[in-house]
Parts: structure tokens; C-alpha cells; sequence
């Protein structure tokens, strides 16, 4: 309820309440890592005409973009949510959720964040090599691209890499010597 009021001259006075009406009532919200996975939980105490989450991640805190989203609904007595990140940067990982409503409004949840610490181990041999080399590393859950990119910048092979893989033999007697 408003009332507009005048003042002295030509200032006007609004005063009045207003009632936030959020669809989302979310009270919880985690991330943390599972063996490769980052897991995210949301709980919700209610829900009234959301149409979605889209969960948003940033390598930096400032860059967000969206990398899946649950459609959700209404709920009196509200949810729980998981979401698994299967690809997260390593080292730190920020996320958060993006709540849509079927009017189009936006809201956002605050940030968390985890902190994938492990650097996997590669092993690249012989080195130097001038016909093949092997690369071995930790088994991947699922089909990956390995990118050969020069000191110069320049990408000079790209190498699909099967789901559970963890080595591969590159054929590299056409590059010119140097640094890869």
C-alpha cells in the first residue's frame, strides 16, 4: 500500500510497504568435490511459480556461464536439488544458481566455492621425441579433446580422447623441431 503525499512546494512524499514476494525461499547451498566430481545441493524451504535453476561456474568469481539447469516446481514444503559438475576446473571453482521464473524474473544465489587442488599427473616420453610420443594420464570419465599447441601459440594437432582413456600415441614426425 502506497500513499503520495505533498510536501512543502512542488516536493511529493511516497511512503508506504511493499511485500517481496520471491518464488524461491532457498536455504541451503553447497559445492564440494566427490572423487572427479564437483556435487552441488541446494535445499529450498518453498517454491512458487520457478520454472528453473541454471547452474553458472567461473574459474575467477566474475565470469559466469551456464553449464546445465534442472527445471523445478512448485513446492509448499520444499526441495532438495543435486547437480554434478563432471568437468570442474582444477583449482578453484566458483558456482552459482540462476532461479527463473515463468514471468521471467531472475534471481541469483550467493557463490560457493571449491577448490580442486589435485594437478593431475602427465607423463609425455620420449622427450626429446622425433617420430611418436606417448602421453599417459589419469583415466578420463568421458570423451575429452587434447589440443598440441606450439610455444607460439599455434594449435598444430587436436586429438580426440576416448571415455575412460588415459594414454595416447601422437604421430609427430611432420612438425617442424621445436618446442610443443
Amino acid at each position: 500500500t502506497f500513499s503520495i503525499g505533498r510536501l512543502t512546494g512542488n516536493d511529493l512524499a511516497v511512503t508506504g510497504t511493499t511485500q517481496s514476494i520471491t518464488p524461491v525461499k532457498l536455504i541451503h547451498f553447497e559445492a564440494r568435490m566427490q572423487g572427479e566430481y564437483a556435487v552441488l545441493q541446494w535445499r529450498t524451504a518453498g517454491e512458487k511459480n520457478n520454472y528453473k535453476y541454471e547452474v553458472e561456474r567461473s574459474a575467477d568469481g566474475l565470469s559466469y556461464r551456464k553449464i546445465g539447469e534442472i527445471i523445478s516446481g512448485n513446492s509448499s514444503t520444499g526441495s532438495t536439488y543435486y547437480f554434478n559438475d563432471k568437468n570442474p576446473g582444477i583449482n578453484k571453482n566458483f558456482y552459482r544458481l540462476r532461479m527463473i521464473d515463468f514471468d521471467g524474473h531472475t534471481e541469483f544465489s550467493k557463490v560457493v566455492m571449491v577448490n580442486r587442488k589435485e594437478l593431475a599427473a602427465v607423463g609425455v616420453y620420449p622427450n626429446p621425441a622425433n617420430r611418436n610420443i606417448f602421453i599417459h594420464y589419469p583415466e578420463i570419465p568421458e570423451v575429452s579433446m587434447l589440443y598440441l599447441v606450439g610455444t607460439d601459440g599455434k594449435t598444430y594437432g587436436r586429438y580426440l580422447l576416448p571415455a575412460r582413456s588415459s594414454k595416447i600415441c601422437l604421430i609427430i614426425d611432420h612438425l617442424a623441431d621445436g618446442n610443443y
